[in-house]
């Protein structure tokens, strides 16, 4: 009976211990190995070299092993019996170019190849307007994109045309324009964290370093100015032209005391904008907003045709010559006139995710068909209409999941999956992460939807998992250990008891 006692007090000293660790959580500061993945080629005129890093030198005739080569915190390279090499902070292309001037003085009769094998985790400091600056830990895998998200997103002013991206602490940095990789998903606009370490986001507080569009385009309003900005650039952040425009735009421009106003050639898209202007994108004539349509992105022959009675999509996309190789069939989208958008075609176009709390201030509002690969004859049942505008995006092969996972980033995503299948591939919810909401961004139409995980993600779109916002105070919890205790106690009592 006595072993049955020691027994019971055990197991309840044991609870007790793990539920205080549970509530007060030891903190490591340990770095940790990861499984890291790229979604494309490290430019090794851009990587970094730094603490971490490892090396294999690989000799080609077979007499000597292998070497494998970590980089020293204080940057350095130690090869056994020849001697020490620099290479932390400049690139990949110089330390290769140093190792190899080192070696050869000892292997000069042999051939030898130098391969980068392992990559470091390091830390980002993000300044300036966003929610949650300081410093965060990373991969050298993410992208700069990833690093604001987790410091809670850019603040109202603060710039995406100019964020600046320091490598070595020195310069002005690469200037990001976050805008376009956001717009029109230019991944060149949103870099790897190998080529820097520190985010600079600018405020934006003057009204003259915007640009202002509106007219015949799918998104209007301020563009951010960057220099170098030409008609064409302007028009592609502001998601492209509807298919209703006419031949040419106007800008208006403060010069000295009074506003000139400039007749412009849509063909002339490398017309060079200044930063103040504003750009109306005039529509064509009535009657011929009436009897066209425009079809646009991944399709042979993109441009503006003649509408017809009874035209579906599939004759609207043979009329322009069939989709490319590269054409996403499953998210094509059409932004259509208000008077058609409320018919019943359209509703049954829409689905029940595709109207949430959705508002449009344009003339024309984005319908995202999201057609089944496997069902592609269901471009003969979407009715096209007078006006219509179809964007085919291109397909990326990817899908993005920020937020509260395990490792945020890019995904490779084959066909339509659920943003839970894609949440595991991230690694899984961490422990701050709100479980039962995602939201999400379409691509092309730009929708955002508010949904639980079982939602599906197609090609292109981005997944984000928002944080659980814990309302219970430290006392709170010690309330309900105190309560969970005493339970545990009782029932100790109660099996010592029955011992008796």
């Amino acid at each position: 009976m006595a072993i049955l006692n020691c027994t019971f007090r055990v197991f309840f000293y044991a609870c007790l211990v793990l539920v205080l660790v549970f509530i007060f959580p030891v903190r490591q500061n340990c770095a940790v190995a990861e499984d890291i993945n790229f979604g494309t080629v490290i430019d090794p005129n851009q990587y970094i070299i730094g603490p971490g890093d490892q090396f294999r030198i690989d000799f080609w005739d077979g007499s000597t092993n292998p070497m494998n080569l970590d980089v020293t915190p204080e940057g350095t390279v130690l090869l056994t019996s020849m001697g020490r090499v620099d290479v932390g902070g400049v690139t990949l292309t110089e330390a290769k170019k140093r190792l190899r001037s080192l070696i050869d003085h000892f292997y000069a009769d042999r051939d030898f190849s130098i391969s980068l094998i392992g990559i470091r985790p390091i830390k980002v400091l993000i300044a300036g307007a966003v929610k949650n600056p300081g410093l965060y830990d990373a991969f050298v895998s993410q992208r700069v994109s990833e690093i604001i998200n987790m410091a809670g997103g850019l603040l109202p002013g603060a710039s995406h045309r100019k964020i600046i991206f320091n490598g070595n602490g020195s310069g002005d940095g690469q200037l990001i324009d976050m805008l376009r990789f956001e717009r029109a998903g230019d991944l060149d606009c949103n870099p790897y964290l190998y080529a820097g370490h520190k985010i600079q986001i600018p405020l934006v507080t003057d009204s003259l370093s915007f640009v202002q569009i509106s007219g015949e385009v799918h998104q209007s309003g301020g563009v951010e100015y960057r220099e170098g900005d030409v008609l064409g650039s302007i028009i592609a952040l502001a998601r492209g032209l509807t298919g209703l425009e006419g031949d040419s735009a106007y800008i208006f421009r403060h010069q000295d005391d009074h506003v000139s106003r400039l007749a412009v050639p849509l063909s002339d898209s490398g017309q060079p904008i200044m930063p103040g202007d504003k750009i109306i994108v005039s529509p064509a004539m009535e009657k011929q907003q009436a009897d066209f349509f425009s079809i646009t992105g991944e399709i042979r022959v993109p441009g503006r045709y003649p509408h017809y009675d009874s035209l579906s999509l599939a004759g609207a996309i043979e009329i322009a010559g069939s989709l490319t190789l590269k054409a996403d069939y499953n998210s094509i989208t059409v932004f259509r006139n208000k008077r058609f958008r409320y018919n019943e075609e359209t509703a049954r176009m829409l689905t029940a995710s595709n109207t949430n709390n959705l508002s449009f201030d344009s003339e024309l509002a984005p319908v995202s068909l999201r057609i089944d690969g496997s069902n592609f004859d269901k471009l003969k049942s979407v009715t096209v209409f007078p006006g219509d505008s179809i964007v085919i995006p291109t397909l990326t092969g990817s899908a993005g999941v920020f937020g509260m996972v395990r490792y945020p980033g890019m995904i490779a995503l084959s066909g339509p999956s659920s943003a839970s299948d894609l949440i595991k591939k991230a690694g899984g919810y961490t422990s701050k992460a709100r479980k039962g909401t995602v939201e999400v961004i379409r691509k092309t139409s730009g929708i955002r939807l508010v949904s639980d995980p079982r939602i599906e993600i197609y090609d292109g779109d981005a997944v984000l998992i928002p944080e659980e916002k814990s309302d219970k105070s430290t006392w709170n919890k010690i309330k309900d250990v105190v309560m969970m205790l005493g339970s545990a106690g009782i029932i100790y009592l109660a099996i010592d008891n029955l011992s008796d």
